[in-house]
């Protein structure tokens, strides 16, 4: 029996004899309709009407942006990236940490923007702490959507929230039918391990799924903490978790598209905390693309986390094994791409950098190399001749920006005398930083789009004090 083999089938067993409890009374009677066992909030799956269930989701399908040259295609023939999620704090160069802001989230929106390897935007990438907070969810999609041209990146919540992101996002996007015709929102669903999912997050999928939007649905559960110590019995757990979701998806709206995503953490035995950068995590994130491939569904999971408190050298060689794992066994959108530090705890504007030149080393490596009579030209040894110097060949001079991978932060060569290394590599991140930022542009947006925008916000109850906050510095 392979080990995918055995996942589904302990993943059956789990959900059938223990269950999994639904914190939400009509999705309860929709289960409990359905044929679901229901006894108060606990429900157990039996295992050919949840496969029924699982069976409807699409196996691949693609989002659309504003730009059409930033669709997003998730099924399997491409990796993605996402930079860091969830975080309301960031940590400085010096390794303090503060709360984030509207500038912040602003200067990250135009960040992921400006760089080619992004075609989605928005999300939790940092969590603003200076606007009102029950208005933030609002807040952070308006400036999505007047910052982007790119596939939105949307947050969870209660519905009354779920529906003002949408409602946003229609307005952008040629309204509520045009908006209903394709993939243009994703809302990742969490569970809480051990075995639950929260109104919160049912609510999100009841939205989602009416308008055709599609779910990222993930679990979370950490190893010796929520979930068995045993990195198999986790990844049982998280898949059963993801199982019973795609389910209460595909319940709400057969056809909804869905992402896997087993996002399964390890726990530091001496503190009880959250440890993202162990091994564990990396081999984890290699089952749940095994795991999506089964399903034939596409899937997410994360990039260059680590543990670090700051950005350091754990940081960096922390993040590689994660990233490179993911990157390596193709999966559809890489989540924490960028930017993540503290166990998912804060958001680093260098840590961003950093990881721009550890995903273009992994690209490169893994483009793995060409044997042919292209590439290996013997009339070329033939005319330097043995002991002659490439150097100066005109091969060279003619391939020496095309073929060698070059860095935007390591240095090379001699530092001048009483530079540290640090200094010149920081340096070398913020000119990175400096580049991508001064290459931002502005995405047009119709006068009458952003009057119904502001419309939409104004009844919300946003003063133009707040919502001056939230634009960009040139919109009217």
């Amino acid at each position: 029996m392979s080990n995918t083999d055995f996942i589904h089938g302990k993943s059956l067993e789990l959900l059938s004899k223990v269950g999994m409890r639904v914190m939400h009374p009509e999705m309860l009677g929709m289960l409990r309709k359905r044929g679901f066992s229901v006894d108060g909030e606990l429900v157990r799956f039996q295992a050919g009407p949840l496969m029924e269930l699982v069976g409807l989701s699409p196996g691949g399908f693609t989002m659309k942006a504003r730009n059409p040259r930033y669709d997003l295609r998730l099924d399997g023939t491409e990796v993605n990236f996402f930079p860091g999620y969830g975080c309301s704090s960031i940590t400085d160069i010096d390794g303090s940490q503060r709360d984030a802001t509207s500038s912040d989230y602003k200067t990250f929106l135009k960040l992921i923007e400006a760089s080619p390897i992004f075609k989605i935007n928005g999300g939790i990438v940092c969590q603003p702490q200076d606007l009102p907070p029950q208005s933030i969810w609002a807040s952070m999609t308006y400036m999505i959507l007047t910052h982007s041209e790119k596939v939105i990146f949307g947050m969870p919540g209660e519905r009354r929230l779920i529906e003002e992101i949408m409602a946003l996002s229609a307005i952008a996007n040629g309204g509520e039918e045009e908006f209903k015709r394709a993939p243009r929102v994703m809302t990742m669903l969490s569970t809480l391990s051990p075995l639950q999912i929260d109104k919160s997050n049912i609510d999100s999928c009841l939205v989602s799924a009416s308008l055709n939007q599609p779910l990222m649905v993930s679990s979370g559960p950490m190893a010796g903490a929520t979930g068995p110590i045993n990195l198999e019995a986790n990844i049982v757990m998280g898949n059963a978790e993801i199982l019973a979701t795609i389910a209460i998806c595909q319940l709400i709206k057969p056809g909804t598209p869905v992402m896997y995503g087993l996002q399964a953490t390890t726990t530091d035995m001496r503190t009880g905390g959250i440890s993202i950068g162990s091994p564990g995590y990396a081999l984890q994130a290699k089952y749940c693309k095994a795991m999506a491939d089964y399903y034939g569904l596409p899937c997410r999971c994360g990039g260059t986390v680590n543990d670090a408190k700051e950005l350091s050298l754990q940081s960096s060689y922390e993040s590689f094994l994660p990233l490179f794992t993911t990157m390596q066994n193709k999966v559809d959108l890489i989540v924490h791409s960028n930017g993540i530090l503290n166990s998912f705890g804060s958001m680093s504007y260098e840590k961003f950098i950093v990881d721009l030149e550890i995903i273009s080393m992994v690209s490169y490596f893994l483009k793995d190399l060409d044997f042919d009579d292209r590439t290996v030209d013997l009339g070329l040894f033939e005319r330097i001749g043995p002991g002659g110097l490439f150097l100066n060949a005109r091969d060279t001079l003619a391939k020496c920006r095309s073929v060698p991978w070059k860095p935007i932060v390591s240095h090379r060569g001699l530092l001048p005398k009483g530079r540290r290394l640090g200094d010149q590599l920081l340096e070398n991140i913020n000119k990175a930083k400096d580049g991508i930022l001064s290459g931002y542009v502005l995405p047009s947006l119709d006068a009458g789009v952003v009057r119904d925008l502001d419309r939409f916000m104004s009844g919300l109850g946003f003063d133009r004090t707040t919502l001056d906050r939230i634009k960009p510095g040139n919109l009217a």
